[in-house]
């Protein structure tokens, strides 16, 4: 169930990046979401769940760090 947590918040953070603030920390997500990418299409696999996680933690750092609701983490 992580993994499909940690996949919708990426994918929402992705399909959203054109509206979100220019800063270091939105831009390192969005650059570490495309050098995973990028590289599990070269190496011709899919991304992995491992590698779902460490995107959607980097995502949920950046909402922190921008006052944006988090998508991936929640405060109980």
């Amino acid at each position: 169930m992580q993994t499909q947590d940690a996949r919708q918040a990426v994918q929402m953070f992705w399909s959203h990046r054109a509206c979100l603030p220019d800063s270091d920390s939105v831009n390192d997500a969005i650059e570490l979401i495309r050098d995973i990418a990028r590289t599990a299409k070269a190496q011709g696999r899919k991304i992995t769940d491992d590698e779902w996680l460490a995107m959607a933690e980097q995502v949920d750092e950046a909402c922190v760090d921008e006052c944006l609701p988090r998508l991936f983490k929640y405060d109980a």
